[in-house]
């Protein structure tokens, strides 16, 4: 059996997180978890090997944060681990406060959930990377950002600290959202992980998480360090290019009043619920009414219930259509046990690209839900016809 002894102080030394010397040693060894701080340090530096989907899932169960799992027929590229919709604020928003919320979408939810002021948010999907993107890479970033600013440059990959104070944020939107700065220097990456490193909010599964993704984007980056191989194109994991689409041009009314990016009160809204781990995931389908069932027998006291279905109906995926919204609409109906004095407010997004159309809809009873869709409102490109085609097949 080969033992190998390595030196504490080397070993702190190469990490850059401590600096101890010989006569310390013993006193500090004492004091610090040092396996867990040497493990941390490895996080920074570039993976060696491929982190498989079943890991990923694996970490989000034990973090107790995925409150429904199911077997999906999700197909691989069609995902969307943001939204784009630089129209977004068009939503008919009511400004009434409610309980809890279910959103088939990731950050297309956030402006609807702090305008509702909702207690618990579920973001839902039938694919599993949206929900991992959200959990392990969004979600800890939102914590260590005490502003909107932060967080934009934090997934720029650029260290809040070292970007001028007196930089107007649109301008901060525009730089971390061109395609063409996507890829980043290994020695930014190596800071920006270090400094993940050393901020003890962010656990372990997350840590490691950002050491994937964020490597995934050096220019030097092998295609196993990449967390979501699924993807359609690579540039699909540029969060940052679908918040600087979605954000940069909207008009500034709607901007102060709405935007969790733009408004720092809505951020502070935004990001209490990700600081009280109000936030989880499910794995299911839209028209899974099991899920549904499940998540009314873990949120017995919520009295206002909110879904948020995106444009999920009009992307043709596996033959959903406005009918099977209406088909489950109805449904829903008697597992929330909804009624005037509980009801159900649904909100829709119309087409598949700009412009979009935005509904919302308030269930008190079955003659609530819309009896057909409004005309000229459904617009699906060719390669999402051609895509739906080869799902149903």
């Amino acid at each position: 059996m080969k033992v190998f002894v390595v030196s504490l102080s080397l070993v702190f030394s190469l990490t850059g997180l401590y600096r101890i010397n010989s006569a310390e040693a013993t006193v500090q060894c004492h004091q610090l978890f040092l396996l867990k701080d040497v493990q941390r340090a490895w996080a920074i530096g570039e993976p060696r090997n491929a982190f498989p989907l079943d890991k990923w899932m694996q970490n989000l169960r034990k973090s107790r944060r995925l409150v429904y799992e199911s077997k999906t027929d999700w197909q691989p590229g069609t995902e969307f681990l943001a939204s784009n919709e630089g129209d977004w604020h068009l939503t008919p928003f009511d400004h009434k406060a409610a309980d809890f919320m279910i959103a088939f979408g990731t950050n297309s939810a956030w402006e609807i959930a702090v305008d509702k002021k909702v207690k618990d948010l579920v973001i839902a999907d039938w694919s599993p990377y949206p929900l991992l993107t959200h959990a392990l890479l969004i979600a800890p970033l939102v914590r260590i950002s005490s502003s909107a600013r932060d967080l934009v440059l934090l997934l720029g990959g650029y260290l809040p600290e070292h970007v001028s104070q007196d930089k107007p944020f649109d301008q901060i939107l525009e730089i971390v959202s061109d395609q063409r700065l996507h890829y980043l220097d290994p020695r930014r990456i190596e800071a920006l992980l270090k400094h993940f490193s050393s901020r003890p909010e962010i656990k372990d599964e997350e840590l490691e998480f950002l050491q994937h993704y964020f490597w995934s984007r050096s220019m030097f980056s092998e295609p196993l360090n990449n967390p979501m191989p699924s993807l359609r194109h690579p540039m699909f994991a540029n969060i940052p290019y679908f918040f600087g689409h979605r954000y940069r041009q909207i008009p500034r009314s709607t901007v102060e009043q709405l935007s969790v990016l733009h408004n720092p009160e809505n951020f502070k809204s935004l990001k209490r619920l990700f600081d009280e781990n109000r936030i989880s995931y499910a794995l299911a389908e839209i028209t899974n009414l099991n899920f549904y069932q499940s998540l009314r027998a873990q949120y017995p006291k919520s009295s206002s219930m909110v879904l948020s279905v995106t444009n999920i109906f009009d992307m043709d995926y596996a033959g959903l259509s406005f009918r099977g919204f209406q088909t489950l609409l109805k449904s829903l109906i008697p597992v929330f046990s909804v009624s005037p004095k509980k009801p159900l407010v649904v909100f829709r997004t119309a087409n598949s690209s700009p412009p979009h159309k935005f509904y919302r809809y308030e269930l008190q009873e079955e003659k609530d839900v819309p009896a057909q869709e409004p005309a000229g409102d459904v617009s699906i490109p060719e390669w999402l016809k051609k895509l739906g085609v080869a799902l149903r097949h």
